[in-house]
């Protein structure tokens, strides 16, 4: 079951076989934040224990009388379907211009994710008056804006004035997902948290530099080799923003540095390709499939039941052999 930590307890409820005698019921939970203190109660008490994908996951949970451990989710090479820049709308035009990308979904939290601070440090880096037809664009492609219209307009207003901003609200196959990324020639991340940060993984396979906030899930696979962190400043969430607690802390990435960033990104041909080589070879040092698998056999006890099974399966072997 895919269940949240704030849903245990209804789970236990309706389906309270799941937590039968014999189980070792896992929660794999996802949370943005530092702490849940403030947040809707976790159903902990009925996990023998909790696994964070990052470390930043598993830390607020520690503080609970329950087994907490970090289990790092394999990233695995994203699959492109192969379609070409030209091939998407908001490129068809781009050539051989340096193009920064975002990608979000609307419904992970707008605020969290803080496209605008992608459009504001874009227009700090390239104001108007340096502009020039070939010159750097900026595409945030997003998913679920007409359910979070009042975001997305925002958003909008963010980038008026700019042909050279690009809003663009479109659901892809997966395969065509990667393809976009890799027409990137850099993934903009100035988010306020990221549990894990999947889609910056995905880049990092592509060889995309990333100029991301330095804060946040995302720091289990990034170092200042492998991307370009930004410096941030710890701020608190605010109200509105539900499930998070108004008065927890977030970051907010300094503007100017990403701007900075950007423009050296541009004005230096060998940065990008030089961190983004860095980058896919962070993602191949990573731990694979085997060894998450081993280690979620280890933390299950499943070698030791294993190891038991073979030793009574040679006994019993030896025993009828007698």
């Amino acid at each position: 079951a895919f269940v949240n930590g704030d849903q245990f307890d209804h789970l236990a409820n309706d389906i309270p076989e799941i937590f039968g005698e014999g189980r070792q019921v896992v929660g794999m939970w996802s949370w943005e934040l530092e702490t849940i203190e403030g947040a809707a109660p976790v159903g902990h008490r009925h996990a023998a224990q909790i696994w964070g994908t990052t470390t930043f996951m598993a830390d607020p949970f520690r503080h609970l009388p329950v087994r907490v451990e970090h289990v790092h989710v394999p990233f695995t090479e994203p699959v492109s379907s192969g379609r070409a820049r030209h091939d998407f709308a908001p490129l068809a035009d781009a050539d051989d211009r340096f193009v920064f990308g975002v990608v979000l979904d609307h419904l992970s939290i707008t605020a969290r994710k803080n496209p605008v601070a992608a459009v504001r440090a874009f227009r700090r880096a390239f104001p108007d008056e340096s502009r020039t037809p070939d010159g750097p664009m900026l595409v945030v492609k997003t998913i679920n804006a007409s359910r979070c219209w009042a975001d997305h307009e925002r958003l909008r207003v963010e980038a008026a004035g700019r042909d050279d901003i690009v809003i663009w609200d479109e659901l892809l196959p997966i395969g065509d997902h990667v393809a976009l990324m890799a027409s990137f020639d850099a993934l903009v991340s100035l988010h306020r948290s990221e549990g894990v940060g999947l889609h910056l993984a995905e880049a990092m396979w592509l060889e995309r530099p990333i100029i991301a906030t330095d804060y946040s899930g995302n720091l289990d696979f990034m170092d200042a080799e492998s991307a370009l962190l930004i410096d941030a400043d710890m701020v608190p969430v605010g109200p509105g923003l539900r499930p998070y607690p108004a008065g927890a802390l977030w970051a907010e990435a300094r503007l100017d540095e990403a701007a900075d960033a950007m423009r050296r990104l541009v004005a230096d041909p060998d940065l990008a390709p030089r961190v983004g080589a860095s980058a896919r070879r962070k993602m191949q040092s990573m731990p694979g499939e085997q060894e998450f698998i081993d280690r979620m056999s280890t933390l299950l006890g499943l070698h030791q039941r294993r190891l038991r099974l073979d030793r009574r399966t040679a006994d019993a072997a030896r025993t009828a052999g007698t």
